[in-house]
Protein backbone atom coordinates (compact mmCIF):
# COMPACT_ATOMS: atom_id res chain seq x y z
CA UNK A 1 0.00 0.00 0.00
CA UNK A 2 3.16 2.20 0.63
CA UNK A 3 4.40 1.98 -2.69
CA UNK A 4 0.59 2.63 -4.22
CA UNK A 5 0.74 6.21 -2.34
CA UNK A 6 4.09 6.97 -3.69
CA UNK A 7 3.07 6.44 -7.08
CA UNK A 8 0.02 8.64 -7.24
CA UNK A 9 1.31 10.94 -4.59
CA UNK A 10 4.81 11.65 -4.68
CA UNK A 11 6.41 13.13 -1.72
CA UNK A 12 8.90 16.07 -1.93
CA UNK A 13 11.76 17.26 -0.13
CA UNK A 14 9.84 19.39 1.88
CA UNK A 15 7.54 17.29 2.99
CA UNK A 16 8.59 15.55 5.70
CA UNK A 17 7.90 12.17 7.07
CA UNK A 18 5.19 13.35 9.26
CA UNK A 19 2.78 14.39 6.69
CA UNK A 20 3.21 11.69 4.66
CA UNK A 21 2.57 9.30 6.77
CA UNK A 22 -0.63 11.32 7.53
CA UNK A 23 -1.65 11.04 4.00
CA UNK A 24 -1.28 7.09 3.89
CA UNK A 25 -3.44 6.97 7.28
CA UNK A 26 -6.21 8.76 5.52
CA UNK A 27 -6.28 7.11 1.85
CA UNK A 28 -6.39 3.42 4.38
CA UNK A 29 -9.15 5.05 6.49
CA UNK A 30 -11.34 5.62 3.21
CA UNK A 31 -10.65 2.56 1.70
CA UNK A 32 -11.77 0.38 5.44
CA UNK A 33 -14.65 3.09 5.30
CA UNK A 34 -15.49 2.16 2.02
CA UNK A 35 -15.51 -1.65 2.70
CA UNK A 36 -17.50 -1.67 6.11
CA UNK A 37 -20.54 0.77 4.23
CA UNK A 38 -20.34 -1.75 1.48
CA UNK A 39 -20.83 -4.75 3.92
CA UNK A 40 -23.53 -2.58 5.91
CA UNK A 41 -25.45 -2.39 2.63
CA UNK A 42 -25.22 -6.20 2.06
CA UNK A 43 -26.90 -6.94 5.50
CA UNK A 44 -29.52 -4.29 5.28
CA UNK A 45 -30.63 -6.25 1.77
CA UNK A 46 -30.47 -9.24 4.05
CA UNK A 47 -27.96 -11.48 1.96
CA UNK A 48 -24.94 -13.22 3.32
CA UNK A 49 -21.70 -11.34 2.64
CA UNK A 50 -19.11 -13.24 0.41
CA UNK A 51 -16.64 -14.26 1.85
CA UNK A 52 -14.02 -14.88 -1.07
CA UNK A 53 -14.87 -11.11 -2.37
CA UNK A 54 -14.67 -10.03 1.42
CA UNK A 55 -10.83 -11.81 2.04
CA UNK A 56 -10.11 -10.37 -1.55
CA UNK A 57 -10.87 -6.33 -0.29
CA UNK A 58 -8.19 -6.72 2.32
CA UNK A 59 -5.59 -8.84 0.48
CA UNK A 60 -5.53 -6.45 -2.35
CA UNK A 61 -6.89 -2.68 -3.51
CA UNK A 62 -9.35 -3.34 -6.35
CA UNK A 63 -12.51 -3.92 -3.97
CA UNK A 64 -14.91 -3.14 -6.79
CA UNK A 65 -13.83 -6.31 -8.37
CA UNK A 66 -13.63 -8.10 -4.81
CA UNK A 67 -16.79 -7.70 -4.25
CA UNK A 68 -18.65 -8.95 -7.06
CA UNK A 69 -22.60 -8.04 -6.23
CA UNK A 70 -23.44 -10.79 -8.87
CA UNK A 71 -21.70 -13.77 -6.75
CA UNK A 72 -23.87 -13.35 -3.44
CA UNK A 73 -26.41 -15.57 -3.60
CA UNK A 74 -29.52 -14.42 -1.25
CA UNK A 75 -31.07 -16.09 1.74
CA UNK A 76 -33.71 -18.42 1.60
CA UNK A 77 -37.14 -16.68 0.85
CA UNK A 78 -35.63 -13.02 -0.11
CA UNK A 79 -36.22 -11.76 -3.62
CA UNK A 80 -38.21 -14.27 -4.85
CA UNK A 81 -41.79 -13.65 -4.34
CA UNK A 82 -42.92 -16.71 -6.53
CA UNK A 83 -40.47 -19.29 -4.48
CA UNK A 84 -41.64 -17.77 -1.13
CA UNK A 85 -45.09 -18.30 -1.99
CA UNK A 86 -44.51 -21.71 -2.97
CA UNK A 87 -43.01 -22.01 0.70
CA UNK A 88 -45.71 -20.45 2.37
CA UNK A 89 -48.37 -22.77 0.43
CA UNK A 90 -46.28 -26.11 1.38
CA UNK A 91 -46.26 -25.12 5.49
CA UNK A 92 -49.68 -24.56 5.37
CA UNK A 93 -50.46 -27.83 3.52
CA UNK A 94 -48.73 -29.50 6.21
CA UNK A 95 -46.69 -33.68 4.79
CA UNK A 96 -48.52 -34.66 1.75
CA UNK A 97 -51.05 -37.65 1.71
CA UNK A 98 -50.08 -41.26 1.10
CA UNK A 99 -51.89 -43.02 -1.97
CA UNK A 100 -55.36 -44.24 -1.99
CA UNK A 101 -54.15 -47.82 -1.89
CA UNK A 102 -51.73 -47.58 0.83
CA UNK A 103 -52.20 -50.38 3.17
CA UNK A 104 -49.95 -49.91 6.84
CA UNK A 105 -50.09 -53.67 7.51
CA UNK A 106 -51.91 -57.14 6.07
CA UNK A 107 -54.23 -57.27 8.78
CA UNK A 108 -56.00 -54.12 7.93
CA UNK A 109 -59.30 -54.94 6.92
CA UNK A 110 -61.59 -52.33 4.93
CA UNK A 111 -65.69 -52.63 4.16
CA UNK A 112 -66.76 -51.56 0.49
CA UNK A 113 -69.72 -49.56 -0.44
CA UNK A 114 -71.27 -52.94 -1.04
CA UNK A 115 -70.84 -54.21 2.03
CA UNK A 116 -68.40 -56.57 2.14
CA UNK A 117 -65.63 -56.76 4.44
CA UNK A 118 -61.84 -57.28 3.10
CA UNK A 119 -58.74 -58.38 5.08
CA UNK A 120 -55.43 -59.74 2.95
CA UNK A 121 -54.73 -63.09 2.95
CA UNK A 122 -52.08 -65.22 2.17
CA UNK A 123 -52.14 -68.90 1.26
CA UNK A 124 -50.22 -71.70 3.37
CA UNK A 125 -50.13 -75.73 3.08
CA UNK A 126 -52.21 -77.83 5.31
CA UNK A 127 -48.69 -79.94 6.44
CA UNK A 128 -45.12 -78.48 6.89
CA UNK A 129 -42.43 -80.55 7.46
CA UNK A 130 -39.07 -79.49 8.29
CA UNK A 131 -36.66 -82.95 7.89
CA UNK A 132 -33.45 -83.02 9.89
CA UNK A 133 -30.56 -85.82 9.84
CA UNK A 134 -30.94 -88.70 12.17
CA UNK A 135 -27.51 -89.60 12.50
CA UNK A 136 -24.18 -88.51 12.72
CA UNK A 137 -23.14 -90.37 8.66
CA UNK A 138 -22.75 -89.25 5.12
CA UNK A 139 -25.68 -88.76 3.05
CA UNK A 140 -25.91 -91.54 0.11
CA UNK A 141 -28.76 -90.52 -1.59
CA UNK A 142 -31.02 -87.72 -1.64
CA UNK A 143 -32.79 -87.57 -5.52
CA UNK A 144 -35.41 -84.67 -4.88
CA UNK A 145 -34.54 -81.26 -5.46
CA UNK A 146 -36.33 -78.04 -4.96
CA UNK A 147 -39.34 -77.85 -6.23
CA UNK A 148 -40.17 -81.50 -7.21
CA UNK A 149 -42.96 -83.20 -6.37
CA UNK A 150 -42.62 -86.68 -4.01
CA UNK A 151 -45.58 -89.30 -3.25
CA UNK A 152 -46.25 -90.72 0.45
CA UNK A 153 -43.59 -93.33 1.51
CA UNK A 154 -40.85 -91.95 -1.64
CA UNK A 155 -36.83 -91.94 0.28
CA UNK A 156 -36.17 -88.20 0.57
CA UNK A 157 -32.86 -89.19 2.02
CA UNK A 158 -30.74 -92.25 2.80
CA UNK A 159 -27.26 -92.49 4.58
CA UNK A 160 -24.60 -94.97 5.17
CA UNK A 161 -24.97 -97.31 7.73
CA UNK A 162 -22.52 -99.46 6.86
CA UNK A 163 -20.98 -100.10 10.81
CA UNK A 164 -24.29 -100.34 11.99
CA UNK A 165 -25.13 -103.26 9.48
CA UNK A 166 -21.78 -105.12 10.45
CA UNK A 167 -22.79 -104.77 14.28
CA UNK A 168 -26.14 -105.85 13.75
CA UNK A 169 -24.36 -109.10 11.85
CA UNK A 170 -22.46 -109.21 14.70
CA UNK A 171 -24.88 -109.07 17.74
CA UNK A 172 -27.67 -111.73 15.42
CA UNK A 173 -24.45 -114.47 15.73
CA UNK A 174 -23.94 -113.87 19.51
CA UNK A 175 -27.65 -114.28 20.35
CA UNK A 176 -27.71 -117.49 18.18
CA UNK A 177 -25.49 -118.80 20.18
CA UNK A 178 -26.46 -117.43 23.41
CA UNK A 179 -29.77 -119.31 22.07
CA UNK A 180 -28.06 -122.69 21.19
CA UNK A 181 -26.26 -122.33 25.23
CA UNK A 182 -29.88 -121.49 26.49
CA UNK A 183 -31.73 -125.03 25.12
CA UNK A 184 -28.47 -126.82 25.86
CA UNK A 185 -28.77 -125.52 29.46
CA UNK A 186 -32.45 -126.33 29.46
CA UNK A 187 -31.82 -130.19 28.03
CA UNK A 188 -29.05 -130.19 31.35
CA UNK A 189 -31.99 -128.69 33.73
CA UNK A 190 -34.21 -131.65 32.96
CA UNK A 191 -31.47 -133.86 33.92
CA UNK A 192 -30.56 -131.81 37.04
CA UNK A 193 -27.31 -131.81 36.16
CA UNK A 194 -26.90 -127.93 36.08
CA UNK A 195 -27.90 -125.54 38.58
CA UNK A 196 -30.37 -123.33 38.87
CA UNK A 197 -27.86 -119.69 38.42
CA UNK A 198 -26.54 -121.07 35.15
CA UNK A 199 -29.65 -121.62 33.13
CA UNK A 200 -30.88 -118.31 34.79
CA UNK A 201 -27.18 -116.77 33.14
CA UNK A 202 -27.96 -117.97 29.68
CA UNK A 203 -31.72 -117.11 30.12
CA UNK A 204 -30.29 -112.92 30.12
CA UNK A 205 -27.36 -113.34 27.90
CA UNK A 206 -29.69 -114.34 25.18
CA UNK A 207 -32.57 -111.67 26.42
CA UNK A 208 -29.41 -108.96 26.29
CA UNK A 209 -28.44 -109.83 22.55
CA UNK A 210 -32.28 -110.00 22.09
CA UNK A 211 -32.31 -106.64 22.71
CA UNK A 212 -29.00 -105.75 20.86
CA UNK A 213 -30.82 -106.87 17.74
CA UNK A 214 -33.75 -104.83 18.35
CA UNK A 215 -31.63 -101.33 19.14
CA UNK A 216 -29.57 -101.88 15.96
CA UNK A 217 -32.68 -102.96 13.62
CA UNK A 218 -34.40 -99.79 15.58
CA UNK A 219 -31.40 -96.98 14.67
CA UNK A 220 -31.04 -99.04 11.10
CA UNK A 221 -34.28 -97.65 10.27
CA UNK A 222 -33.16 -94.47 10.49
CA UNK A 223 -30.68 -94.32 7.66
CA UNK A 224 -33.74 -94.27 4.98
CA UNK A 225 -36.35 -90.70 5.51
CA UNK A 226 -39.57 -91.37 4.00
CA UNK A 227 -42.18 -88.72 2.92
CA UNK A 228 -44.62 -88.72 5.41
CA UNK A 229 -47.09 -87.33 3.03
CA UNK A 230 -47.17 -86.71 -0.84
CA UNK A 231 -46.06 -82.80 -1.44
CA UNK A 232 -43.25 -80.72 -2.58
CA UNK A 233 -39.81 -79.87 -1.72
CA UNK A 234 -39.63 -76.32 -0.75
CA UNK A 235 -36.35 -75.51 0.05
CA UNK A 236 -33.29 -78.05 0.04
CA UNK A 237 -30.36 -77.10 2.61
CA UNK A 238 -28.04 -80.21 1.91
CA UNK A 239 -26.82 -82.49 -1.17
CA UNK A 240 -25.70 -85.85 -1.77
CA UNK A 241 -22.62 -87.27 -0.57
CA UNK A 242 -22.35 -84.43 2.46
CA UNK A 243 -21.64 -85.51 5.88
CA UNK A 244 -23.97 -83.99 8.29
CA UNK A 245 -24.48 -84.67 11.79
CA UNK A 246 -27.98 -85.14 13.71
CA UNK A 247 -29.80 -82.53 13.50
CA UNK A 248 -28.80 -80.96 10.24
CA UNK A 249 -31.71 -79.49 8.66
CA UNK A 250 -31.77 -81.24 5.54
CA UNK A 251 -35.00 -79.67 3.57
CA UNK A 252 -38.52 -78.22 4.05
CA UNK A 253 -41.43 -80.01 2.40
CA UNK A 254 -45.00 -79.08 1.88
CA UNK A 255 -48.08 -81.13 1.66
CA UNK A 256 -49.84 -81.15 -1.82
CA UNK A 257 -53.52 -80.75 -0.67
CA UNK A 258 -55.55 -77.81 -0.69
CA UNK A 259 -53.97 -74.57 0.62
CA UNK A 260 -55.74 -72.84 3.08
CA UNK A 261 -56.05 -68.99 3.21
CA UNK A 262 -54.63 -67.66 5.95
CA UNK A 263 -55.73 -64.25 7.95
CA UNK A 264 -55.82 -61.61 10.29
CA UNK A 265 -59.27 -60.06 11.37
CA UNK A 266 -60.60 -57.41 14.13
CA UNK A 267 -61.98 -59.43 16.95
CA UNK A 268 -64.83 -57.87 16.71
CA UNK A 269 -65.77 -59.88 13.84
CA UNK A 270 -66.47 -62.68 16.03
CA UNK A 271 -70.08 -61.62 16.52
CA UNK A 272 -70.77 -63.08 13.33
CA UNK A 273 -68.09 -64.74 11.92
CA UNK A 274 -67.78 -69.05 12.47
CA UNK A 275 -66.51 -71.99 11.48
CA UNK A 276 -68.11 -72.54 8.11
CA UNK A 277 -68.72 -68.65 6.98
CA UNK A 278 -68.01 -68.72 3.62
CA UNK A 279 -65.51 -66.72 2.12
CA UNK A 280 -64.15 -65.68 -1.34
CA UNK A 281 -60.27 -65.76 -1.72
CA UNK A 282 -58.70 -63.56 -4.51
CA UNK A 283 -55.25 -64.60 -5.10
CA UNK A 284 -53.15 -61.63 -7.05
CA UNK A 285 -50.74 -64.30 -9.17
CA UNK A 286 -53.69 -66.08 -10.47
CA UNK A 287 -55.92 -62.89 -11.00
CA UNK A 288 -58.86 -65.51 -10.02
CA UNK A 289 -61.24 -66.03 -7.05
CA UNK A 290 -61.80 -69.02 -5.19
CA UNK A 291 -64.44 -70.28 -2.57
CA UNK A 292 -63.70 -71.37 0.56
CA UNK A 293 -65.07 -71.39 4.26
CA UNK A 294 -63.39 -70.53 8.06
CA UNK A 295 -62.11 -74.09 8.81
CA UNK A 296 -60.11 -73.10 12.01
CA UNK A 297 -60.32 -69.49 14.65
CA UNK A 298 -57.42 -69.75 16.59
CA UNK A 299 -56.98 -69.13 20.14
CA UNK A 300 -55.56 -66.22 21.20
CA UNK A 301 -56.48 -61.94 20.33
CA UNK A 302 -53.67 -60.22 20.17
CA UNK A 303 -54.58 -57.48 23.00
CA UNK A 304 -52.49 -54.57 21.05
CA UNK A 305 -53.61 -54.79 17.72
CA UNK A 306 -57.41 -56.44 19.08
CA UNK A 307 -57.07 -59.14 15.88
CA UNK A 308 -57.42 -63.04 15.67
CA UNK A 309 -55.70 -65.05 13.10
CA UNK A 310 -58.13 -67.60 10.75
CA UNK A 311 -57.68 -70.20 8.32
CA UNK A 312 -59.87 -71.12 5.60
CA UNK A 313 -59.65 -74.06 3.35
CA UNK A 314 -60.43 -73.86 -0.05
CA UNK A 315 -62.53 -75.62 -2.53
CA UNK A 316 -61.23 -77.84 -4.83
CA UNK A 317 -59.24 -76.17 -7.88
CA UNK A 318 -57.66 -77.29 -10.48
CA UNK A 319 -54.78 -74.61 -11.08
CA UNK A 320 -51.79 -74.53 -9.54
CA UNK A 321 -51.23 -72.87 -6.70
CA UNK A 322 -48.02 -72.54 -4.39
CA UNK A 323 -47.62 -71.56 -0.73
CA UNK A 324 -47.12 -67.63 -0.50
CA UNK A 325 -49.52 -66.44 -2.74
CA UNK A 326 -51.08 -63.45 -1.82
CA UNK A 327 -54.42 -61.83 -1.82
CA UNK A 328 -57.40 -60.99 0.25
CA UNK A 329 -60.45 -62.68 1.78
CA UNK A 330 -63.85 -61.10 1.25
CA UNK A 331 -67.07 -62.45 3.08
CA UNK A 332 -70.02 -60.91 1.14
CA UNK A 333 -72.72 -58.95 3.39
CA UNK A 334 -75.19 -61.90 4.05
CA UNK A 335 -72.72 -63.44 6.31
CA UNK A 336 -72.01 -59.99 7.53
CA UNK A 337 -75.51 -58.94 8.89
CA UNK A 338 -76.51 -62.51 9.65
CA UNK A 339 -78.91 -62.34 12.65
CA UNK A 340 -77.18 -62.64 15.91
CA UNK A 341 -76.05 -66.01 17.68
CA UNK A 342 -74.23 -67.08 14.29
CA UNK A 343 -70.87 -65.51 15.63
CA UNK A 344 -67.93 -67.55 17.43
CA UNK A 345 -69.14 -65.62 20.57
CA UNK A 346 -72.04 -67.47 20.47
CA UNK A 347 -74.02 -64.44 21.63
CA UNK A 348 -78.01 -65.44 21.77
CA UNK A 349 -79.72 -61.71 21.61
CA UNK A 350 -82.96 -61.65 20.16
CA UNK A 351 -82.40 -65.34 19.32
CA UNK A 352 -84.88 -68.27 19.16
CA UNK A 353 -84.91 -69.92 22.72
CA UNK A 354 -84.94 -73.76 20.50
CA UNK A 355 -81.59 -72.06 18.70
CA UNK A 356 -78.99 -73.72 20.00
CA UNK A 357 -75.27 -72.95 18.81
CA UNK A 358 -72.14 -74.71 19.23
CA UNK A 359 -69.16 -72.20 19.06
Amino acid sequence: MTDWVETYFPTTEKRSKRGGAALRRVLTAAVFTTVIAGSLFVSLARAPLNQTAFGGAFTGMDFVRALDLNSIEPASGVGDPDRMGQEKAAQVQGPKEPPPDFMQASSTSTATQSGEHQVQAVLVAQNIAVISSTLDAHVTKMPFRDGDLFNKGDVLAEFDCGGETARLREVQSRQRLSKTQLDAYNELKALDVVSKIEVVTAQENNAQAVAQIEQLRNRLSLCKITAPFAGRVVKKTASQYEFVQTGRVLMEIVSREPLQAQFLIPSIWLRWLNIGTPVDVYVAETDRHYSAKVARIHGEVDPVSQSLQVEAELDNYSEVLLPGMSGRASFAPEAVFKKPGFGFLGLMVDSPPDSSVTP
